[in-house]
């Protein structure tokens, strides 16, 4: 058990304001010491999965897919519990020391999709503030060909209004000329 679940649970066990993440952290403390706790059938699952998701990545240094040429079962089923914890209405559920468990392991995020595009977005910036210049598809460069790439795809998803209106704001902040949405 590492130093910063040690006190997460420490921090919930002796916080009598939240019963249900007590019972959460009590639980994981119980699965770390190896002793039994009665009764919370779903609390004991919920800890076994998370501290699943914990070795995973331990032996395999990422978080594990659904789909892929090597995926095994056991990785794809372990892949779906993390999809299914971050859908919103399983998250409106979860009492604070589930939402904190999750946080603490690396690499989660609870909107995968939105910090990909702000990191894309983070790239594009500084390639062009760095060029002075928007990346080229026939530059030589692999990276610069992939911002393009990407910038190109947002812009055409901007016209067909598949984006937010903060999503083309953001767009434009960075330097990609997109139609505003109606």
């Amino acid at each position: 058990m590492h130093d910063a679940l040690r006190e997460l649970i420490t921090e919930f066990i002796n916080n009598g304001s939240d019963p249900r993440s007590a019972v959460f952290a009590a639980n994981e403390y119980a699965f770390h010491t190896g002793a039994y706790l009665e009764g919370g059938e779903r609390v004991r699952e919920w800890i076994r999965r998370v501290n699943d998701l914990d070795a995973f990545l331990a032996g395999h240094g990422r978080l594990p897919r659904e789909r892929g040429e090597h995926t095994s079962a056991a990785e794809a089923a372990l892949a779906g519990w993390v999809r299914y914890q971050r859908r919103a209405a399983t998250r409106a559920q979860h009492c604070v020391y589930q939402q904190r468990r999750l946080e603490l392991v690396p690499g989660f995020s609870w909107d995968p999709r939105r910090d990909a595009q702000l990191a894309h977005e983070r790239d594009y910036l500084e390639f062009f503030t760095g060029h002075g210049q928007a990346p080229s598809y026939r530059s030589a460069e692999a990276g610069e060909r992939r911002l393009a790439d990407w910038a190109a795809k947002r812009r055409m998803a901007a016209r067909r209004g598949d984006l937010s209106a903060e999503e083309v704001e953001r767009l434009r902040r960075v330097g990609i000329t997109a139609p505003r949405r109606k």
